[in-house]
């Protein structure tokens, strides 16, 4: 199964089981793709303890999370437009 989902901005209750209950029945075969503004890994000295927190946060989800980035998502759009 592939779920898409928009920007993020490091904001990441939609990940939680109340908010994404199909999480509960799903493996790391399945993906979560994150379009746009993730909000995390952005720092030029390196990720901070919050930043460390939520990508293990995310990591220890069921799912296989897959993020992109605001260009590579308009280029992939303008492809698949075209």
């Amino acid at each position: 199964m592939i779920f898409v989902t928009g920007d993020c901005y490091g904001e990441f209750q939609k990940f939680s089981t109340a908010t994404f209950p199909e999480q509960c029945e799903m493996t790391k075969d399945d993906i979560v793709i994150i379009c746009g503004d993730f909000g995390v890994v952005w720092n030029a000295d390196g990720a901070s303890k919050s930043e460390n927190y939520w990508l293990s946060r995310l990591d220890e989800k069921p799912v296989t999370t897959v993020f992109l980035l605001t260009v590579i998502t308009r280029i992939v759009l303008k492809v698949v437009i075209l």
